[in-house]
């Protein structure tokens, strides 16, 4: 035990306060003699030897009260690593997780949190003995790979530390400071965490099961004590859902104002192909955020990279985000259907509008396929399935089309007038679209039972489908309905009624399942359903409808947030591959996938921007991004601090280090405290005071007896 203000322990001369009085008040007063006193000759010797005993008694209780006081003003403590065992003169591992997150660039009035970060460090390490040796590590981006340093080489490293928007690694990197210090041959182990003690920093703890280090104890350093406002780009978003390079490209991006006041006169551009391609100004008040939208003509390129920029905002991490759109140069539709169609007269009228578009797009190549072969042979796999007019969909394939939906892929389903519902309804089931539950009307009646209803506008399907002026109308000679199943949706999110009739039966669902896109008609592709393969409606809309499918799975954002693992599904088997981040080609961890290779990096050291996926094959660009809630500066309190990091370590000891208060050194060695036992000392004062009061009572009752 040590104390951290020792030369208040001065005051252990008051000790001697009462002993004083009570040597004073055993003088002897004079005897007289008088003769009706005598009776007091007959009081018992031990009588009075019991008086003094507790004279002696109540005199020890006051010197131990103000002995403790003295002591509980001196501020004791037990080090931290003592486990309440004194271990001082010991060689000591002491490792220093450093936050250098973005939200270090802050600044407040003691000046920039770095700086104040490597002042506490600092001072820590000159706390340190000779023999100690400090481990020191890193939240964000790559770990330092230090080994133990001693005192002079540690400064060094802090003088040298700048902040990192690299990603948050905080519990990876914990681990490995926690490893070394296991290897250090120290006997006593202490550990620090110093940051500012921002709430997204510190949320993988929660994420975290089971507890990291159960036999340490954490001393957590706070650094800041003002919450700066930051703006930040949060996200973007690719509004076109049919990408092609003779379609323009909407994107969204969402600027979110994070601080406490309002802000104005800041701007967002897009800088596409190094032109800035238009410009929004932005006024946000507190916590509000706000979408803007930009428009791209792509050229011949079939990657469109680039970036929106913010301008006005202080802190500038995250005042631009990058963007990679791909174009696929081909997308392979699978058409399947039994050989007998819908086993009627009436031959599907979808096929000679899959082989139109084929012929009036080159990006689009159309290949029959059966259950048995074309449809998952090889890597070279399609990029929509269309299962037209099939009578049931063998259990043997169903397995392979939930994955590929799953995955990415988009399928559409048109049944047979002779179709299995059994085997429809188990397909269905699994992609938790919902289920055929009987049949209404005659196949070939050419007797309307029903009519689809009007069109809902605002779905990718229909956008740019018609051309008419936003206040105009829309007139579709809409189609008559037949014969149909009757389908019961599921109701699971992810669902859209894309056509119904008149009546509320739904004609074309669409069921976003996985990753992909899954269209399920109850009608099928020719006239003994409905008079709608032969409406105007039919072509385009089946037309766009296999583009919509195609760009499930190819096509669109493919973006890297730093903190994660990075992985990439590449279709094929190339014999070589690179990934190439900063200037730096590295080989990537490689593992056969449904498609072809998963490629897979740890991606510490990366940084915002691009990086580039290079084989013998392709060569594909990759946006990096910071995770948007690094840019949330909000702070937690000292509670939430041990609540959250308590169920991971033996004790947590959370301290503010305010710079330009007294005693500052008593900060920094109460920051390396395990436990202050001030208060035990309060707690002794007050027994030992109350004691007192019980034994002069005692001793008051006894003298008037």
């Amino acid at each position: 035990m040590t104390f951290l203000n020792p030369f208040l322990l001065i005051g252990l001369i008051a000790v001697a306060v009462p002993l004083l009085i009570h040597l004073i008040n055993l003088s002897r007063p004079r005897k007289i003699q008088f003769s009706t006193l005598a009776f007091f000759e007959s009081l018992r010797e031990s009588t009075l030897k019991r008086i003094q005993m507790k004279r002696w008694l109540m005199l020890l209780l006051r010197a131990a009260a103000i002995l403790m006081m003295v002591f509980a003003l001196a501020r004791p403590y037990i080090p931290s690593g003592l486990g309440g065992i004194s271990q001082q003169g010991q060689p000591a591992a002491i490792g220093i997780l450093i936050d250098n997150s973005p939200s270090m660039d802050q600044i407040d009035r003691n000046g920039p949190y770095l700086d104040q970060l490597k002042r506490v460090i600092t001072r820590i390490i000159e706390y340190a003995g000779s023999e100690d040796r400090i481990i020191l590590e890193v939240t964000n981006g790559t770990s330092l790979e230090l080994p133990g340093l001693t005192r002079s080489a540690a400064i060094s490293v802090i003088e040298g530390l700048e902040t990192a928007n690299k990603g948050n690694f905080i519990l990876e990197n914990l681990n490995t400071l926690l490893y070394r210090m296991e290897q250090a041959p120290q006997p006593v182990k202490r550990l620090y965490l110093v940051s500012d003690a921002q709430a997204s920093q510190l949320m993988p703890f929660l994420e975290q099961d089971p507890a990291i280090a159960e036999s340490y104890d954490l001393n957590v350093i706070r650094i800041g004590d003002e919450h700066q406002g930051n703006v930040a780009i949060t996200d973007i978003e690719l509004e076109s859902s049919i990408v092609s390079p003779d379609q323009p490209v909407s994107l969204s991006v969402d600027i979110e104002n994070f601080g406490r006041s309002a802000i104005n006169n800041h701007f967002v551009s897009l800088d596409y192909q190094g032109d800035m391609e238009g410009q929004y100004q932005v006024n946000l008040g507190p916590g509000e955020s706000s979408r803007y939208r930009f428009e791209l003509i792509p050229g011949d390129d079939l990657q469109l990279t680039g970036s929106f920029v913010l301008e006005g905002d202080e802190l500038t991490f995250d005042n631009r985000r990058y963007f990679s759109i791909s174009i696929p140069d081909r997308r392979l539709i699978a058409h399947v259907r039994d050989r007998n169609g819908s086993g009627s007269d009436f031959a599907s009228y979808l096929a000679p509008v899959l082989d139109a578009a084929g012929a009036a797009n080159e990006l689009l190549e159309i290949i029959p396929a059966t259950w048995e072969n074309g449809l998952f042979d090889g890597n070279d796999l399609p990029n929509a399935i269309l299962l037209d007019g099939v009578e049931s969909i063998p259990h043997y394939v169903m397995d392979d089309l939930v994955d590929y939906i799953q995955r990415g892929g988009g399928l559409l389903f048109m049944p047979s007038a002779n179709g299995d519902l059994q085997t429809y309804n188990r397909f269905l089931e699994r992609t938790n679209a919902g289920r055929f539950t009987g049949i209404e009307g005659n196949y070939g009646s050419f007797n309307t039972i029903d009519r689809v209803s009007a069109l809902r506008e605002g779905h990718p399907l229909l956008e740019e489908l018609f051309d008419k002026t936003d206040d105009e109308d829309l007139r579709v000679n809409l189609p008559e309905i037949f014969y149909h199943f009757r389908f019961e949706p599921a109701g699971r999110s992810g669902s859209y009624r894309l056509l119904d009739t008149e009546l509320g039966r739904p004609i074309l669902m669409e069921q976003q399942f996985g990753e992909g896109r899954f269209l399920i008609y109850s009608i099928g592709a020719d006239p003994g359903w409905s008079n709608f393969p032969v409406k105007p409606l039919f072509a385009p809309f089946f037309y766009r409808s296999v583009l919509y499918l195609a760009a499930s799975e190819s096509g669109g954002l493919e973006e890297h947030i730093l903190g994660n693992r990075f992985e990439y599904e590449l279709a094929g088997s190339p014999d070589e591959i690179f990934i190439e981040a900063d200037g730096q080609r590295v080989i990537p961890d490689i593992r056969t996938a449904f498609r072809g290779l998963t490629i897979s990096e740890d991606a510490r050291g990366w940084s915002p921007g691009f990086v580039k996926i290079i084989s013998d094959m392709e060569e594909k660009q990759i946006a990096v991004n910071q995770n948007i809630y690094e840019s949330d500066f909000t702070t937690l309190t000292e509670q939430e601090l041990v609540d959250i990091l308590n169920k991971h370590f033996r004790s947590v000891n959370v301290r503010e280090i305010i710079e330009g208060g007294s005693d500052v050194s008593g900060q920094f060695q109460a920051a390396g405290a395990d436990r202050e036992i001030w208060y035990w000392f309060i707690f002794a004062a007050l027994f030992f005071l109350l004691t007192e009061s019980f034994v002069a009572r005692l001793f008051k009752a006894e003298s008037i007896h």
